[in-house]
């Protein structure tokens, strides 16, 4: 059986230069950046611009990690870019502080590498299959048309919605603007945006994923509500599924309780199981942290059976297990979360940012992008219930 190789090497700090050495021998695993990579090549370095958040938060790709990249692309005679629509509302206005509190203009300065602006990008919409209909998909038309390599670089995170975010999941970030938040509301539940996810991938599939794990997220990731932990290497991989099969592997969490991967391995996209996957330069146990804090909801359904899960999950729709909470002592008013809501659930009451729980599809979306950490999951007692005598 031909295996999917992961490569995969230790890196505790972001040191410029120790980045870059990491970086080559992470590549070697998988034949070296030339396997990818050719002289006079436009190249895009897609990396994760959540929202407007400084590298040491977690929230964003280290911009150490695409700077080194750019300058390996530079390397090899090609063109390096470096391009992302992140969340939330006000992106065009937006770009520039995104680009200065995450480190990508000095990244791009360092190493030479050009910004691109996704926003500015003409639209090109495609066709997939969702369930049993078509829908058209606006996608920045840059990506598709203007160069000849994608490297995906996602973050080493967790997910509120979908349990973990990884280099599938990543590649979301080529729809511009808020297109993303309506995409929220189509897809409410955690198994139906995994679909819409991975039918977006399958239009947009980058040719080399890099992962920066040096510094990961765990708890109520992937924004500014997760915790950084200190994990200690970069995984890279042509194929995104067994990276992000490898991913969950290393946070402990069953394949199948991940639905992002679930539909992956339905698309047919990669591996099933990380007995297809070949895993290059350190042992997987070598890998995983002494302890590893999954989202409300993971920890939740790692510890019920698979046959369960579907259960579960309906049961937590209905009584509502989770819900984001607001503590109006951090909250600045900025309203983020009540222009990014996708189904207008949150509003400015009386200056006070308050939520209509009926409305709410817990897409945390809020969560995901609130800059003050103002916006937390509430775990209803059942939760904690379940938790404890798990």
């Amino acid at each position: 059986m031909n295996k999917f190789a992961v490569a995969a090497f230790k890196c505790d700090t972001y040191e410029p230069q120790k980045v870059a050495e990491a970086l080559t021998d992470l590549l070697d695993h998988i034949g070296g950046l030339g396997a990818y990579v050719r002289p006079g090549q436009k190249i895009l370095i897609k990396p994760n611009l959540l929202s407007p958040r400084p590298p040491e938060t977690a929230v964003t790709t280290h911009p150490a990690l695409i700077m080194a990249i750019a300058e390996a692309i530079k390397k090899q005679g090609a063109l390096p870019f470096i391009g992302d629509s992140p969340g939330g509302f006000g992106v065009l206005e937006r770009i520039e502080q995104l680009w200065e509190v995450t480190g990508m203009k000095q990244a791009a300065a360092a190493s030479g590498a050009t910004l691109v602006n996704f926003e500015k990008s003409r639209v090109k919409e495609l066709e997939i299959s969702f369930g049993k209909k078509k829908i058209k998909i606006p996608v920045a038309a840059c990506v598709l048309e203007d160069f000849d390599v994608v490297i995906n670089v996602p973050k080493f995170k967790t997910h509120d919605l979908t349990i973990t975010t990884g280099a599938i999941k990543n590649m979301f970030g080529v729809m511009p603007g808020l297109t993303k938040i309506r995409f929220h509301k189509l897809a409410p539940k955690k198994e139906t945006m995994s679909e819409l996810l991975v039918a977006l991938f399958a239009q947009v599939i980058p040719q080399l994923n890099i992962m920066d794990g040096i510094i990961g997220m765990e708890g109520e990731g992937p924004g500014s509500s997760g915790t950084p932990i200190n994990t200690g290497f970069l995984l890279a991989a042509e194929n995104a599924l067994a990276l992000d099969i490898v991913q969950a592997s290393i946070m402990g969490i069953s394949l199948s309780k991940v639905p992002v991967i679930v539909s992956a391995v339905k698309a047919g996209l990669g591996p099933k199981t990380m007995a297809e996957v070949e895993l290059r330069g350190v042992l997987l146990e070598e890998l995983k942290p002494a302890k590893f804090v999954l989202p409300p909801g993971g920890s939740l359904t790692e510890k019920i059976p698979d046959f369960l899960v579907p259960l579960v999950s309906y049961i937590a729709r209905m009584i509502r297990l989770t819900n984001p909470v607001v503590n109006d002592e951090l909250c600045t008013r900025c309203q983020v979360c009540v222009n990014s809501c996708p189904v207008k659930a949150i509003n400015n009451y009386q200056g006070k940012i308050r939520i209509n729980y009926k409305e709410c599809i817990e897409c945390f979306c809020c969560i995901e992008l609130c800059p003050a950490r103002a916006m937390t999951i509430k775990k209803s007692r059942l939760l904690k219930l379940a938790e404890k005598k798990g």
